[in-house]
């Protein structure tokens, strides 16, 4: 019974915080422009996020795009990102339940995550809802790719493709989706018990390898889906040229701003509150480090978690040359 209160709990929960935003009649630029493409160039909208890598985010879209007629009945999506976050929070639970976290602090995190200004953009801008199911792909995944892990013979194999299969859904809907499996990732590293430091670094390889080699088949398929010269050249599909200033970038912008958490920066005039927050953030890591690491094995997950894998949950980024979070 209270395993079923936590799934009705988090599946509820957004939709209660986003109702008003979700119902309200409005739409955004990138909403009416989109429509109108739709109506007006029927395919093409599908093509041009095939030039970025995206050709299941396109398609999703533009089905969805060619039933609404009216602005109100953008309240239509807005309401499917509702329940696929809800449904990104059941995942989570689930998964960190599964490794040996508490019931509470299961829930606490499964809550969290659908409640971040990420998922606030995502159910608010109508045509972001296939973000949310880019990220629903990439937790069912993980959980296919890990449980293919704890097996053996044709049953692994079974389950790691079918989880691969799943992370190049998320990629290429949304590449930035995928990385979202760094989150079940940390949180199972962290519980994991009865393993060498040998056997955590081979398994943590093993699933970023999984993942990887997903991603660029997302993207060679999604290369070839594209006729030559249909669209300019994307930028974020080529490499970044300049690593050192793109990895200063991520120090001064997405790193602080994944540390502030629900504290939101404004670009010109970034409030002190927010820094403070950055700050209780990193002391909260430093004193997990300190006195909630009792083996040498522990400290290495530590310092694995907070020191290797936000480049990895990032690496997408960082490796295309654009300076834009998504």
């Amino acid at each position: 019974m209270r395993t079923w209160l936590c799934v009705a709990a988090l599946l509820i929960l957004p939709l209660l915080v986003y109702w008003p935003t979700v119902t309200h009649e409005y739409g955004f630029r990138d909403d009416y422009a989109h429509l109108r493409e739709v109506r007006e160039r029927p395919g093409w909208l599908t093509t041009l996020t095939t030039a970025h890598g995206r050709p299941v985010y396109g398609a999703a879209l533009e089905a969805s795009l060619q039933t609404v007629d009216r602005v109100s009945e953008l309240t239509t999506l807005r309401m499917i990102s509702a329940l696929l976050i809800g449904v990104v929070g059941v995942l989570l639970w689930w998964q960190l339940r599964r490794s040996g976290w508490t019931e509470v602090q299961a829930a606490a995190m499964g809550a969290a995550v659908t409640l971040l200004p990420g998922a606030q953009v995502v159910v608010g801008w109508a045509i972001a809802w296939p973000v949310a199911l880019g990220l629903v792909a990439a937790l069912a995944g993980f959980a296919l790719v890990e449980r293919g892990f704890a097996t053996a013979g044709l049953k692994r194999a079974a389950l790691v493709a079918a989880g691969g299969a799943l992370y190049v859904v998320a990629g290429t809907t949304y590449q930035t989706s995928a990385m979202f499996v760094v989150a079940p990732l940390v949180a199972v590293l962290l519980l994991r018990e009865g393993t060498t430091t040998r056997r955590d670094a081979l398994w943590v390889a093993a699933h970023i390898v999984v993942l990887f080699l997903a991603l660029v088949a997302g993207f060679l398929a999604a290369d070839a889906l594209i006729p030559e010269n249909a669209v300019p050249e994307a930028t974020r599909t080529t490499l970044e040229p300049d690593i050192w200033l793109k990895f200063l970038w991520f120090l001064r912008n997405p790193l602080p701003n994944s540390m502030g958490l629900f504290a939101l920066r404004d670009r010109f005039a970034t409030p002190l509150w927010f820094w403070f927050v950055v700050a209780g953030v990193v002391a909260v890591i430093v004193m997990g480090f300190l006195y909630g690491t009792k083996t040498r094995q522990q400290r290495l997950r530590w310092l694995v978690a907070a020191l290797l894998l936000p480049f990895v949950a990032h690496s997408v980024s960082l490796a295309a040359s654009s300076q834009a979070i998504g």
